[in-house]
């Protein structure tokens, strides 16, 4: 369950699985970053939060620091890549038609992260935590994983190939949707999504949703 209100500064608050986090601005009010702004900002080291409330369309990021966090923003056709750091935290950002890939990383941060048609290829992932995340038509592969963590997230239309990761945390806690599917359609692809996240038998409690109702 979630529902908004409005935060302390004025901004709307979302309240998800009992805790709050910051809603995303709309694209108006957010600062608008080009490629030709990036590259100003990667110059100056990236000053703190210059990534942050922000709306960033069709950019190349790459080159970012060692621990970097980016908040309540707006990726839309942007290609993070060539990133070799300990961690990037996306948390709360929305992705659209993104692509994510080569990159080294030790954590991934997308909790609270909404995601849209998104490739995640060839990435060395330490941890990619996607807790309380949604993610539509969106696919990882190719890819080395050693923890991800699912707990409360979404899954719709979804995949994984060729990404087995070594632990999976939160898998009883996972829903998945495959809206106007068939009942075989459903079946197939709760046994694809567990065989390729290596789940086993004790987590056949995990939901599908199909037109909207929970099995």
């Amino acid at each position: 369950m979630q529902r908004n209100i409005k935060g302390a500064a004025g901004g709307p608050v979302q309240i998800k699985n009992g805790k709050e986090c910051q809603c995303v601005l709309p694209i108006e009010k957010l600062k608008h970053i080009n490629q030709t702004k990036y590259e100003e900002l990667k110059l100056k080291g990236f000053p703190a939060d210059c990534l942050s409330n922000s709306y960033l369309d069709g950019i190349i990021i790459s080159g970012l620091p060692e621990k970097f966090k980016i908040s309540e923003s707006r990726f839309s056709t942007c290609w993070i890549q060539n990133n070799e750091s300990q961690m990037l935290d996306l948390g709360g950002c929305i992705l659209s038609d993104c692509t994510v890939r080569l990159m080294k990383i030790e954590k991934l941060n997308l909790s609270d992260a909404t995601i849209y048609g998104t490739l995640f290829t060839n990435l060395q992932v330490g941890e990619l935590d996607l807790q309380n995340g949604i993610l539509r038509k969106s696919s990882i592969r190719d890819s080395s994983v050693g923890i991800i963590n699912l707990d409360y997230s979404l899954l719709e239309n979804t995949y994984f190939f060729r990404a087995h990761p070594e632990k999976v945390l939160g898998g009883n806690s996972l829903t998945l949707t495959l809206g106007g599917a068939t009942e075989e359609e459903v079946n197939n692809y709760k046994r694809m999504v567990k065989r390729e996240l290596n789940l086993k038998q004790k987590h056949d409690i995990m939901k599908v949703v199909k037109n909207g109702h929970r099995r």
